[in-house]
Formats: C-alpha cells, sequence, structure tokens
C-alpha cells in the first residue's frame, strides 16, 4: 500500500508540534516526508514523557508519536553551507515546512523567493506564533499566551477563579492539522497546473479564527458589545456540563430543547412542561434550579458514568464519560476500529500508538514505520544531494520552470485554490459546518442543504428563540444573546451569531431530504 499522498515530497524544517504534527499527517497518509533536525536533534526529543522519567532523546513520547513515517536528517540550517542544501532539497521537492522567527529563513538564505525561483510549483508554509507581519510579529508565543491572546482561556474555567489553560500542546496541535489543510488545498491547486505558494500560519489566528475556540462569540461581540465570559462553577447550566457520577465524570448535554428527556431520564416527569422551564435556563428560580439539580445528581450518584451515558443516548441526549488515559486504551469501541497501531522502535521498543484520524474507503493508508533515530537517514540523503544538479539561481533571479507549474511567476494575485470545487452539506452543530466553512473561505462553493419543515440541532439557532425582552433582560445580567443588539427580529434563524459566524460564502437550499421528494432533489444535485 502507498498511501492516498503517495508520491508528495516534503521537507520539514520545523520543531517541536505544530510543523511535525502537520507533516505526521502527511507522511502517515504516504508523503515522504524528510525532517531535517539541528544538531542535537529537535527539541522534542527532549520532551516526555519518558520511560521511568529518564530522559532519552530516542524515547520521548511527544517525539515518538510527531514523528512516525518520516527520515531524519541532520543539518545546522543556519551554517554557511546550509542554503546550498536547502535550496537542492527544495528544487526536488513539492512541500517544505518552517518554523524561525519570520525573516529567519531569508536571513538564512533559503527564504520563499529564493526557494520559488528554483521551484515555482513548491509550497512553503512558515509557522509561527503572530505571522510574518503585523506589530506582534516577532514576539515569542508559548501554548499558554497563545490560548490566553488567541481567547479561547477567556471561557475555560470557573467565573470566579483564574482562566484555565486546556492541557498539553492544544494550541499547537490544532494549528498543525490547519497547516495540513492549507498545503493540501494549495497542492491541489498546483496539481491542476497551478502555481505554487507562500503559507503564512500564525498559530494566534488559528485559535481566534476557530468555530470551536473562539470565532462564536467574536461574533456575539460584534452583535451586541458583550463578551461572554467563564461560567460559574458552583451553578453550572442547568442540564449541561461535567457532573459525578459513581465512578468518575459524565457530561450529558441536556439543556435547552433536550430538557424534557432528561427530565424523564432522572424521574422527574413531573416537571416536564412546567412553565418556568420554558425559557432560558437562565432566568430560572434558585429553588426550582436546585430541585432539578438535585434529581440529577441523585441520579448519577447510582450510575457507573458508562450507564448514565447508556441511558441518556437511548432518550436522544447527547452524552459522553470523561475517560481517563486507562479508559481511552482499553476503550472498545477504539479496539475494534483498529485504531491503535503497535510499532517496534529500535530503542523504545515495542508500544501502541495513537492511529489514523479518519478512514478512507478507497485509499487504505500504509502501515505505520517508528520515528526514526537521530540522523538514520544521513548516508541516504547525502548520496541523493550528491546525484542533485545544482540549481544555480540566486535570491531574485527568473525562476526554473517546473514540471507541474507554469513557467512564469504570476503577475496578478492566483484564484482561489478550492475554486471550481461544489460541495453539498448536509451538516449541523460544530464539525461539518466549520470544514464547509474552510472550504468556502477557500473558494469552493458550498450549499447547505437545509430543512424548513423541522428544526436542525445547534444549527441557526432556533431551538429556542428567546423575545427581545427576555434578551435585554438577560444581557443587563450580564449574560449576552446571539442577535445583533439583542433583538431575534421577525426571522431569528437568519440573525443566530452562532450560525452566521460559520455560514458565510455559503449557499442555502431548502430540502427534507427524508421525503422521497426531497431524496430525488437531493440525488439530482449530487
Amino acid at each position: 500500500m502507498s498511501g492516498p499522498l503517495a508520491g508528495i515530497r516534503v521537507i520539514d524544517l520545523s520543531r517541536g508540534v505544530t510543523g511535525p504534527y502537520a507533516t505526521k499527517l502527511l507522511a502517515d497518509f504516504g508523503a515522504d516526508v524528510l525532517k531535517v533536525e539541528p544538531p542535537g536533534g529537535d527539541p522534542a526529543r527532549r520532551h516526555g514523557p519518558f520511560p521511568g522519567d529518564v530522559s532519552d532523546p530516542e524515547q520521548s513520547g511527544l517525539f515518538l508519536n510527531l514523528n512516525t513515517n518520516k527520515r531524519s536528517f541532520v543539518l545546522d540550517l543556519t551554517g554557511p553551507d546550509a542554503s546550498n542544501t536547502v535550496i537542492r532539497l527544495a528544487s526536488e521537492a513539492d512541500v517544505i515546512v518552517e518554523d524561525f522567527a519570520p525573516g529567519e529563513a531569508a536571513a538564512n538564505g533559503w527564504g520563499w523567493e529564493t526557494l520559488r525561483a528554483v521551484n515555482p510549483a513548491l509550497v512553503m508554509v512558515s509557522i509561527s506564533p503572530f505571522g510574518q507581519s503585523g506589530p506582534y510579529r516577532d514576539y515569542r508565543g508559548s501554548e499558554l499566551t497563545l490560548q490566553a491572546m488567541g481567547g479561547p482561556m477567556h471561557a475555560t474555567g470557573n467565573r470566579e477563579r483564574e482562566p484555565l489553560k486546556l492541557a498539553g500542546h492544544f494550541a499547537s496541535h490544532h494549528a498543525g492539522l490547519t497547516a495540513a489543510l492549507a498545503i493540501m488545498f494549495v497542492r491541489y491547486r498546483v496539481e491542476r497546473g497551478g502555481a505554487g505558494d507562500h503559507i503564512d500560519l500564525a498559530i494566534y489566528e488559528c485559535q481566534a479564527g476557530s468555530r470551536d475556540r473562539r470565532v462564536i462569540n467574536l461574533t456575539i461581540a460584534a452583535y451586541t458589545g458583550m463578551a461572554p465570559g467563564r461560567m460559574n462553577a458552583a451553578a453550572p447550566r442547568m442540564g449541561a456540563g461535567v457532573r459525578p457520577a459513581a465512578d468518575g465524570y459524565v457530561n450529558l448535554m441536556g439543556a435547552a430543547n433536550r430538557l424534557p428527556s432528561l427530565l424523564k431520564l432522572i424521574g422527574r416527569e413531573d416537571l416536564i412542561g412546567h412553565p418556568a422551564l420554558e425559557g432560558p435556563a437562565a432566568l430560572v428560580a434558585d429553588e426550582l434550579y436546585e430541585e432539578v439539580e438535585g434529581s440529577y445528581h441523585a441520579y448519577l450518584a447510582e450510575k457507573t458514568k458508562l450507564q448514565a451515558v447508556a441511558e441518556a443516548q437511548q432518550l436522544g441526549i447527547l452524552a459522553g464519560a470523561i475517560m481517563t488515559v486507562s479508559d481511552v486504551l482499553s476503550d472498545p469501541h477504539y479496539r475494534q476500529r483498529g485504531f491503535w497501531d503497535s510499532l517496534d522502535h529500535p530503542v523504545a521498543g515495542t508500544l501502541d500508538y495513537p492511529g489514523r484520524p479518519f478512514v478512507m474507503s478507497g485509499s487504505p493508508r500504509p502501515p505505520l514505520r517508528p520515528a526514526p533515530l537521530l540522523g538514520e537517514h544521513n548516508d541516504e540523503v547525502a548520496e541523493q544531494l550528491a546525484s542533485t544538479p545544482a540549481p544555480g539561481v540566486e535570491p531574485g533571479a527568473e525562476p526554473r520552470p517546473a514540471a507541474s507549474a507554469p513557467s512564469t511567476l504570476p503577475s496578478e494575485p492566483l484564484p482561489l485554490p478550492l475554486a471550481g470545487v461544489r460541495v453539498a452539506a448536509i451538516t449541523v452543530v460544530w464539525a461539518g459546518p466549520h470544514v464547509t466553512q474552510l472550504l468556502a473561505e477557500w473558494g469552493a462553493e458550498v450549499i447547505r442543504v437545509e430543512p424548513v419543515n423541522k428544526i436542525q440541532p445547534y444549527s441557526r439557532g432556533a431551538e429556542t428563540v428567546v423575545p427581545k425582552s427576555l434578551m435585554k433582560d438577560m444581557a443587563e445580567r450580564g449574560l449576552p444573546g446571539r442577535y445583533p443588539d439583542h433583538d431575534p427580529g421577525d426571522e431569528p434563524w437568519n440573525r443566530n451569531a452562532s450560525f452566521n459566524s460559520h455560514a458565510r460564502n455559503k449557499k442555502s437550499m431548502t430540502c427534507d431530504i427524508m421525503s422521497p421528494e426531497g431524496r430525488e432533489a437531493f440525488l439530482r444535485l449530487i
């Protein structure tokens, strides 16, 4: 098996998490990724966890996971002759990923202008905390500062306490995923005969621009002038959020339109239809709130987390258990789907690794290879370089034509990479709307297929339409709504910040695909 990205040649000059995660995704699906490491190795080799907490550059759990299916070549990229080596590698590559400080690549002699002169089809990604331009471009960033400045920490944690950083390298992994997606967009254009491109990726902007990180609250702020903040852990949203079960924690999303199902689950059918529970949860009287929550906690106290989840899902309630690391490793669903890959590393031994993030029916992923030893492929790459003719192009010189790209660099802005792609979207809530938002922003024609005879969950925000008078009352209590000027208007489904934040650049087609006529219309669209 060669994999769907077989034939794509990637030079990875990045370190740490963001760039290596992007290139891991490419490598695991078949791309040939050469990881260029400094003489001491990628700094990720010095990050744990390590077996027995004994530091070993060949046994870093972080490095081993992020660098599967790659080759390792040692080169000091700041050295006097490094630019000639990078230019040679770039002349035969499809993609280069780097994460040096803005301007440093050019100062070292292998910046974008130099590399595209020898290879107009090249896709180059420059990853930095704040981008290649702007007033913050020379600032350094960390997971803590990027999650804070990008916005999500404003909403994470207890309102009465400090903001909380999400665990691990969340912002870095998120940005790496975005970088891999951007590479695929531009490669699609190159393979249709277009030119390469320089992708300027700021981790900060990935945080601020994601539907699941900040963009909905930014739209709410634009609509209302108010910024939603952190919840009060002492009084969580009624029917939603993390609660203790008999053996751990669960999150049952039984609020809003799912509250009747939650009341049935916890044995409080007597409260179904209670007029005080028909409006916003924030306006429910304290006594009634405590009555519902008391019954809810009593129910969970007698259930294991998996029992509670199973019973909630039987009633159509979104539900999930809070899984420990050992829970995840032994989870039967992961095991049945073959998610874990067992790899034998020459130093670290045999370990289970997290597997593919998606399955393709027609393009199986090739078997995983363990992360390389430091400099494991030095001789192989030296032999390759010896047989690669020197491009002989200085910065600013005319480009050498590439087989898969135009012979001249474009004088006008390039077309958006997904121009001409048509997407039919039957998606709700988060994931589907966000991915189709990205496709639409980069040129695809995205057509939302929506029913008018039923409410789609968490899509246009029409499950509960709050009158303007109540919206203003909530705003005075510091709880911003999702409508411009707190007014749902005559068409609240067209004024909701959650929907409008992801549906820009899209079209809408009304169609009930559950009916025979709707299915026929949808299949004609396909």
